[in-house]
């Protein structure tokens, strides 16, 4: 039986922290991963916003693609929201992915229609807290630099022309303006747009608490999603990011002690009908080049030591752009969170959460699809075609798909 591979999770330059602009995705990047998997179906999922469905024409893109190449990949419609969680007496960000199947005739109407109502309404509040979050954060760099007024000035157009097709200013594009105005001043940027802690006394760093009046809570959020939208489905992104239980989360949140115990938590949501799954990771193959080498012409090529082991440390993927990409520690987030998931009665999904070319102070680059594999069929349905479910993810230690 073939396996399918289907990325749920990626991003283009609608969102707030990535460059892939849509031609690139539909005419590059897409075509280079089905080369080499067999890439069933993926999802655009911006933050807080599905403009690449409408402003994009996504779909439009899509068909020219799969003409062109005479594939059958599927397009699930879907966005990234950022929500309000308290944990440890701090508030933070916590991401759910929501997705909803085609159901006014096409992806593009289904979208606008989708932002003429209640998730429209919540995307446009979020987006409204985290401009804010990021403006302010922008006058306190001011301050530190003791910025005078035409610089200040300059400083926020630049900000305005690095968000391009973002409607969300992103922590990004205060760094880039900084250092576009003072590339002298690199090291201090980084250090000033760093999260307090440590020597540092001069952070910028703007808690979500900050921003007064503007929360967007998850629970009664989630609630609303659900009764709303009863085809759509809501699940909860990158969990291991935000778990206090896991080795490799998110060193930023631990720092900050507002890591959750995601053994709890996850049964909460689930409880209340909140979500419909969680994401997974599969495994993240080595590319087939890379493969074929022993363990000297490996290290030489930058593959870390423990690669072999554990795959959680960066992989250099392509020898001519040399570019990089991200690696979960995928033995935990392969069967920790299955089982959760299993626990709890929801569904399984995967993706590679990419961001596209690597920017200062960005995402790293992870390559579409790759050790994406569709433990659940539901996301695939929602595009409108059923298939015959992937077979199940190899044992532990193997590094096959």
């Amino acid at each position: 039986m073939e396996t399918r591979f289907c990325d749920w999770h990626t991003h283009l330059n609608f969102s707030k922290d990535c460059p892939l602009s849509i031609e690139e995705y539909f005419r590059e990047r897409l075509p280079r991963v089905i080369r080499d998997i067999p890439l069933a179906g993926v999802s655009i999922t911006d933050h807080n916003t599905i403009d690449a469905y409408t402003v994009g024409k996504a779909e439009a893109h899509l068909r020219q693609m799969n003409n062109r190449l005479s594939t059958q990949v599927k397009l699930l419609l879907g966005t990234e929201l950022s929500l309000d969680v308290a944990a440890g007496g701090h508030k933070q960000h916590v991401h759910f992915l929501f997705y909803h199947p085609n159901t006014k005739g096409g992806l593009e109407k289904t979208a606008e229609w989708l932002q003429q109502g209640l998730l429209g309404d919540i995307m446009a509040r979020i987006r409204t807290q985290n401009n804010e979050r990021h403006r302010i954060m922008a006058k306190k760099a001011a301050n530190y630099l003791d910025l005078k007024e035409e610089d200040t000035k300059a400083l926020h157009s630049i900000i305005e022309m690095e968000r391009g097709l973002s409607r969300e200013i992103g922590r990004e594009h205060v760094k880039r303006a900084l250092t576009i105005l003072f590339p002298s001043l690199n090291e201090r940027i980084h250090t000033m747009l760093s999260r307090p802690g440590g020597k540092n006394d001069s952070s910028c760093y703007v808690a979500t608490e900050e921003v007064k009046g503007l929360d967007v809570p998850y629970l009664p959020t989630l609630e609303a999603l659900a009764q709303e939208y009863r085809m759509g489905m809501v699940v909860m992104a990158h969990p291991w990011r935000y778990d206090a239980g896991f080795e490799f989360a998110d060193r930023n949140k631990a720092k900050e002690g507002i890591l959750i115990d995601m053994s709890r938590f996850v049964p909460y949501l689930a409880e209340r009908r909140l979500i419909k799954g969680i994401e997974i990771y599969g495994y993240y193959p080595i590319p087939n080049y890379l493969r074929s080498m022993d363990r000297e012409d490996l290290l030489e090529n930058n593959v870390p030591r423990n690669i072999v082991d554990s795959v959680r440390r960066p992989v250099r993927l392509d020898r001519d752009t040399g570019r990089q990409f991200r690696v979960k520690h995928v033995r935990y987030t392969g069967t920790t969170y299955r089982m959760m998931a299993i626990e709890n009665d929801l569904i399984c999904t995967g993706g590679n959460d990419s961001h596209g070319e690597e920017l200062p102070g960005g995402k790293p680059d992870i390559p579409i699809g790759y050790g994406c594999r569709e433990t659940d069929p539901l996301p695939y349905h929602m595009t409108g075609v059923r298939h015959t479910p992937a077979r199940p993810i190899p044992a532990l230690g193997s590094m096959t798909r």
